[in-house]
């Protein structure tokens, strides 16, 4: 499976079905920043407003568009929604 940094939001921690994260790596990239977050053994980016201070170590709550979600075959790595 595999979606992309702004298809990934955060919110508060009572919003239903969020998952919690742990925040590993900040990128400034100006107008963004980029999160390198680990939930268990698993990493995955997230942009964000530099404005909300965000820091490694952070515990932090993600929501995902899974309407955009792609889909690939683990042999081939070819997309199952797009041929």
């Amino acid at each position: 499976m595999g979606i992309r940094p702004e298809d990934i939001r955060l919110v508060d921690t009572h919003e239903p079905g969020a998952i919690t994260g742990e925040v590993y790596i900040v990128e400034p990239l100006g107008r963004n920043d980029v999160l390198d977050i680990r939930i268990g053994e698993r990493s995955l980016l997230v942009l964000t407003d530099p404005e909300r201070r965000i820091r490694p170590g952070h515990a932090v709550n993600l929501r995902f568009n899974t309407a955009a979600a792609q889909f690939f075959d683990a042999e081939t790595e070819r997309s199952l929604l797009w041929n």
